[in-house]
């Protein structure tokens, strides 16, 4: 599957922080019809995106920052 540098980096930072986490990773491929309509059931518009901690977070950009103050914050 070839992916964009950003997407990529996202799709990462998502594998890790569910790893860290004990979450599941859900991946649609919005290429493909059945993907997509997956993907609009749960509300996804724009892609990339993803929800952490109950906030949807859409674009490489504003997910990499987000996912970057979970992994920084210490486990208590």
């Amino acid at each position: 599957m070839h992916l964009a540098q950003d997407d990529r980096a996202v799709l990462e930072n998502a594998l890790r922080i569910a790893s860290e986490t004990n979450k599941e990773v859900f991946v649609f491929d919005v290429s493909r019809m059945t993907d997509k309509l997956k993907a609009m059931k749960r509300g996804v518009k724009k892609t990339p995106s993803t929800i952490i901690n109950g906030k949807r977070c859409e674009g490489a950009e504003e997910i990499l920052k987000v996912s970057h103050s979970i992994s920084s914050k210490p486990n208590v």
